[in-house]
């Protein structure tokens, strides 16, 4: 089995081994990626579109590699999740699980669909709203607009989630090599402007095509969240289970729930390993379950009968 970890949008491979907090020079470890090692291989993509935070003085983390330049078509799902298989050996891509942390969620989603004849599912560690309105939130407030004004004067149309180009966002990534006073605030864009075209991808992930494990923090559990989650789970042909924790860590990788997760990765992997096909047996299962929702009007309990009586006379 091999294990793909998408990283946060805004961190380092390293987060998946340790992890500083915002504020903090306290180093937190975990031991995430060495258990998941003694159920198969390990493959963490480093993406160039996170270097730049190495300006960034309040990020005290470490592992940010040396080349910052990245080009806007670099953050289109299609392109990195296509960008990642090509690095994959062929003897591994037959059969893989796929893992998002935090914002890397969105990316992980997209990639299980993309490759989903080699994936048997998807495990994400912190889901994060993807959608229209949420896009909007992000820019569509005067804030975004003054701030642009502020720090680009008249040519601020020019630097837009929309409107900015490959030779502009160049231009940025040079000055920030040439410890110009203006470095935290570049660094602040740039960060705001990755977001941000992230998330102008809501579109792209409307479900799921692999067996989903989505853990969140219930404190994330707001309405618009809900909604979405029942949306995601409808429109989904596999089988899409929620898990909620109180939070105690930044990231879940890192919280006291941490072998509850490895232990679902681990039943997954052992289902797999036994010759079942578990991702198409779950994808049976939910065709099966939505077809008697839509047969008897969604009565929960009603199916659970039906299908009770089935097993019984099944085992006759």
């Amino acid at each position: 089995m091999l294990f793909i970890l998408i990283s946060d949008i805004d961190k380092n491979y390293r987060s998946w081994y340790e992890w500083i907090p915002y504020n903090s020079k306290q180093k937190m470890e975990t031991d995430f990626v060495s258990e998941l090692q003694k159920m198969g291989k390990i493959f963490i993509p480093k993406p160039n579109f996170v270097n730049f935070r190495k300006y960034a003085k309040y990020d005290n983390n470490n592992g940010y590699d040396g080349d910052i330049y990245f080009k806007i078509e670099d953050l289109y799902f299609e392109t990195y999740a296509d960008w990642i298989y090509d690095q994959i050996p062929e003897k591994d891509r037959l059969k893989f699980i796929v893992i998002g942390l935090e914002q890397g969620c969105h990316q992980a989603k997209f990639f299980a669909n993309r490759y989903s004849r080699n994936c048997v599912g998807v495990f994400i560690l912190g889901d994060r709203i993807l959608s229209k309105e949420n896009y909007e939130k992000l820019w569509n407030v005067e804030k975004y607009y003054t701030d642009l004004k502020e720090q680009f004067g008249e040519k601020w149309e020019n630097y837009k989630i929309h409107t900015l180009n490959n030779e502009r966002l160049s231009n940025l990534l040079d000055k920030l090599k040439t410890d110009t006073p203006d470095t935290e605030a570049i660094v602040a864009y740039l960060n705001g402007f990755v977001k941000g075209f992230i998330r102008s991808q809501y579109n792209k992930v409307k479900s799921t095509l692999v067996p989903a494990f989505m853990y969140s923090y219930k404190h994330n559990m707001a309405d618009e969240k809900q909604i979405l989650n029942k949306k995601f789970e409808s429109c989904s042909t596999a089988s899409v289970t929620f898990i909620d924790y109180d939070q105690d860590a930044d990231y879940l990788i890192y919280s006291k729930y941490k072998n509850d997760i490895l232990e679902q990765i681990k039943q997954v992997v052992n289902a797999n390993q036994k010759g079942g096909d578990y991702k198409n047996k779950y994808i049976k299962y939910k065709t099966k379950y939505l077809a008697l929702k839509k047969q008897i009007g969604g009565n929960n309990n009603e199916i659970k009968r039906k299908n009770e009586r089935g097993t019984k006379k099944s085992n006759k």
